[in-house]
């Protein structure tokens, strides 16, 4: 039997530090499309509490299948994008993109 876990979480270490414009997020297309709903999308280089860095963007709900593009408000600095869920349930994503570029060292 599965059980639901606490705070699920999704990361990728992009290697290097991107500005991050948007993050694109294809939604498995079999079932519990409402699993997501309510995740959120953080950015950032601090893998500190599981890497909760600023948030870019909450997923409202998604349908079965559904590609959606999830902008910041701003573009964003950071080398880590983390998906997560605040509450116990499953994380299912079938495909993330990050649309960024790589940041410029000062």
């Amino acid at each position: 039997m599965l059980f639901a876990t606490s705070h699920p979480w999704w990361r990728v270490d992009l290697l290097e530090t991107y500005v991050i414009a948007s993050v694109t997020i294809t939604n498995r297309g079999d079932c519990c499309a409402g699993d997501i709903n309510g995740a959120q999308i953080h950015i950032g280089d601090s893998l500190v509490n599981n890497g909760i860095n600023r948030q870019c963007s909450v997923i409202g709900s998604m349908t079965l299948g559904e590609n959606r593009i999830f902008y910041c408000e701003k573009p964003m600095i950071g080398r880590y994008v983390t998906v997560s869920i605040p509450r116990a349930e499953y994380l299912y994503m079938c495909e993330v993109e990050v649309n960024a570029w790589l940041a410029i060292p000062k």
